[in-house]
């Protein structure tokens, strides 16, 4: 559950960043503006219970997602052998909207599945504009018709997280 959280801070950082890169330089209103979703929790995913996404309940996208899910999902489950919404975040500010799309997915992540799923992504028409790998991490970058993708996990992990977003 740690990376989980880990990741879900990450997908909460890097969204909050889009947000307010996407505001076109006007100042933001006053604090409390920003509507937030609550995040659906996963059920399963008990320590010790092995595979996370054996235990997992799948979840339904939100609608301002179901473009992105029905784009990722399938990339995901060729790439990882399977895989399932667990949770999300959707917030819309001043700046625009976006969402963070937590999956969970079958086959542990390596360096050679993430750069895959990079290069599927890419040939889903989304153009790579930043990331990179570490030992124990991978994040990339992406844009498409001014919106941007985001997608992140852990090397060794089940879980990896998409943020969507585009400006007003």
């Amino acid at each position: 559950m740690n990376g989980k959280i880990k990741l879900l801070f990450l997908s909460l950082v890097l969204a909050s960043v889009l947000l307010a890169g996407c505001s076109g330089g006007q100042p933001e209103s006053g604090a409390g503006t920003a509507e937030t979703t609550p995040t659906p929790t996963e059920a399963g995913g008990q320590e010790g219970s092995g595979n996370p996404y054996d235990t997992a309940n799948e979840i339904s996208p939100p609608p301002e997602a179901a473009d992105v899910h029905e784009t990722i999902k399938p990339i995901l489950d060729s790439v990882f052998g399977g895989a399932k919404l667990t949770d999300y975040l959707s917030s819309q500010g001043p700046g625009g909207k976006g969402v963070s799309l937590v999956y969970v997915v079958k086959n542990t992540i390596d360096s050679g599945k993430a750069q895959e799923l990079r290069d599927r992504i890419a040939s889903a028409g989304y153009t790579s504009i930043y990331g990179g790998m570490e030992s124990d991490s991978f994040g990339f970058q992406f844009v498409k018709d001014n919106k941007i993708l985001i997608v992140g996990g852990d090397i060794g992990g089940n879980y990896i997280t998409v943020v969507w977003g585009e400006g007003s």
